[in-house]
C-alpha cells in the first residue's frame, strides 16, 4: 500500500467585479454561463458536464488535458443563499488518484458599483506535489479572470 502523507492549504481570493451581486451569483447557478468560464485552458476537452443547483445537489465536470492528463471534479452543495452564499466540498480526482479535497465558500457582497466577491477554499491534499497550493490558486484565479471577463 502506497504511503500518503496529506497536507492542508487554506486562502481567501478578494476580488471586485462590475456586476451586481444577483448577476455574478447567477454566474454560478446557470449552467450555460458557468460552462463559459469555468472551463480548463486552451485544448482542453470536456468529457462530461452537469450541475444540480440545490442543496443536496452535484455538479461534475470531466476532461482531458492535451497532454493526456484526465481530471475528475466532483462537487456536491450544501448551503446556498440566493444572491448571498453558496458552501460546497469537492473532489479533484487526477489520472485516477485523489489529487485534494476541498470545502469552497462563496461570498457575494454588494460593493460600489458591483459585487465583492470572497471565494476561500479549505484544501487537503492527498496524491499531489507539494506546491500543489500554488497551483491551485492560480487555476482559481484563472477561473474568476474568466468570469470577470464574461461578466
Amino acid at each position: 500500500m502506497e504511503k500518503v502523507q496529506p497536507f492542508h492549504d487554506t486562502f481567501t481570493l478578494d476580488r471586485h467585479i462590475k456586476a451586481s451581486p444577483a448577476k455574478v451569483f447567477d454566474a454560478f447557478r446557470n449552467p450555460e454561463l458557468k460552462s463559459k468560464w469555468f472551463v480548463g485552458p486552451a485544448g482542453y476537452e470536456v468529457a462530461e458536464r452537469s450541475i444540480d443547483f440545490r442543496i443536496g445537489g452535484r455538479e461534475i465536470l470531466r476532461g482531458k488535458f492535451p497532454d493526456g492528463k484526465t481530471t475528475s471534479y466532483d462537487a456536491t452543495f450544501y448551503d446556498i443563499v440566493d444572491g448571498q452564499r453558496i458552501v460546497y466540498a469537492y473532489d479533484l480526482v487526477i489520472n485516477g488518484k485523489r489529487f485534494s479535497v476541498t470545502l469552497a465558500t462563496v461570498e457575494f457582497r454588494e460593493s460600489a458599483g458591483g459585487t465583492r466577491l470572497l471565494f476561500t477554499e479549505q484544501n487537503t491534499y492527498i496524491h499531489a506535489p507539494t506546491d500543489a497550493h500554488t497551483s491551485r490558486q492560480q487555476g482559481v484565479n484563472f477561473h474568476i479572470d474568466n468570469l470577470v471577463e464574461l461578466l
